[in-house]
């Protein structure tokens, strides 16, 4: 990290599902209480597991990744001027489309309120249910005209490639306010995955370089661009941001990524 520079992926961790219910509407709140739903957690970044987190930064007790860890751990020790906050929380899990978006709401306000309001520096990310286009578009609606969420968050695993026209309007509606759409390393879990999963299936849920050639399907990437399949069509002044993994853009096409913005 570079004295004054950006981090541009903070994984700031939820406390629980109960910390969003202030930001949920009392249906929500009933229907979680009465299905005994406690937690979203995805293998994407299991709590407990070493991999997700180093083990001098991990608390003696309490979730990590709080505001204060990320003061301490990443913006006060690197003078960084700003940090974007990717939250991982397991939305995309959901089978439920307007379950997805309640919580993805209340995540985004969740957010806003206990991070953003508290410390000038932090940036974040939108987060979006991708179940249903219109309503992850109505949450991008919601949030574009607050200056601290610069991105709207997408996982590179979804139950389709991104390029699918079923993602357009979400494309549109991020290029219409301006945002970049950044594609994070994680999955839905909806598919069989492992080295051995067909690449029809998407291949890889973790990212890894033998899951390179897997990768090519799963973002539906071709060799004439380095966008997601039928997503260049559909956005001429669009721009995506892949995060954490720079194979995501597969040797041979070094040339498209000019066409990555």
């Amino acid at each position: 990290m570079i004295p004054g520079g950006i981090d541009c992926d903070i994984h700031p961790t939820l406390p629980g599902l109960r910390s969003l219910f202030p930001y949920l509407a009392e249906h929500w709140r009933d229907i979680f209480d009465q299905c005994g739903m406690h937690e979203l957690v995805s293998n994407n970044y299991p709590p407990g597991a070493p991999l997700s987190l180093r083990p001098d930064w991990r608390p003696e007790s309490g979730p990590p990744a709080q505001l204060a860890h990320i003061r301490s751990h990443v913006l006060d020790p690197w003078e960084t001027r700003a940090g974007i906050c990717n939250c991982l929380y397991g939305v995309q899990l959901l089978f439920d489309e307007h379950m997805a978006a309640a919580i993805a709401g209340a995540m985004n306000e969740w957010m806003a309120r206990e991070l953003l309001d508290r410390e000038p520096r932090l940036r974040a990310s939108i987060v979006v249910p991708m179940q249903n286009p219109e309503l992850a578009v109505e949450e991008i609606e919601r949030w574009a005209d607050d200056v601290r969420f610069v991105q709207v968050l997408v996982l590179v695993m979804g139950d389709m490639p991104l390029g699918r026209r079923f993602y357009w309007p979400i494309y549109a509606a991020t290029e219409k306010h301006g945002l970049p759409i950044g594609i994070h390393a994680g999955s839905a879990y909806h598919r069989a995955g492992g080295e051995r999963a067909s690449a029809g299936h998407h291949g890889m849920d973790r990212l890894g370089p033998p899951a390179v050639r897997h990768r090519l399907s799963a973002l539906g990437l071709r060799r004439s661009r380095a966008l997601p399949a039928g997503t260049a069509e559909c956005r001429a002044n669009g721009s995506v941001v892949l995060r954490q993994r720079p194979e995501l853009l597969p040797h041979g096409l070094n040339a498209g990524r000019r066409a990555v913005r």
